[in-house]
């Protein structure tokens, strides 16, 4: 029996790490790659590569090697899941933590780590239940989803490196 509230938390994970990876690889789309700029003027290539994944794997609850070491992560949170995507041009990793803690205070831990690592970040919404954060640092960008489950939260972070 689905829960009401299933649907916003999978909804509060799925989301960000879609809109990651399409602002990464669509990033790379639009940044010159496939267009020619004039000036005043846009001119679409009519010949398009498409996006083809190298590898997209699950890696079984563990960070990868490459996971940033100036990434704070909250204590005592436990991985549900992670996996990683390469492109050609682009590399993601998206994990899923579960720990014991508010939203809220979650939030202000991210928010202060993420500064003090010297991410820019932006806050696209919150209250007291759920927040979603963009972070941002020379060739890494990514969304933070933090969202209120019973007892527990969910974190989710997908983090993309395009410096390849």
């Amino acid at each position: 029996m689905k829960r009401k509230g299933d649907t916003k938390k999978f909804l509060a994970i799925i989301i960000p790490i879609v809109v990651v990876l399409s602002l990464i690889l669509g990033g790379k789309y639009f940044t010159g790659k496939y267009f020619r700029k004039a000036p005043n003027t846009i001119n679409i290539v009519d010949e398009k590569e498409s996006v083809e994944f190298v590898s997209d794997r699950d890696l079984h609850g563990e960070l990868p090697d490459n996971f940033p070491n100036q990434f704070p992560v909250y204590e005592d949170a436990v991985i549900e899941e992670s996996w990683e995507t390469r492109t050609d041009d682009a590399y993601a990793v998206s994990v899923v933590w579960r720990v014991k803690g508010q939203p809220t205070e979650i939030y202000h831990f991210y928010e202060q780590g993420l500064l003090l690592a010297d991410y820019e970040i932006n806050v696209l919404s919150g209250d007291s239940s759920s927040y979603t954060i963009t972070f941002s640092k020379t060739q890494k960008s990514g969304f933070i989803g933090i969202v209120e489950d019973g007892q527990e939260t969910l974190i989710s972070v997908t983090i993309g490196d395009n410096s390849n």
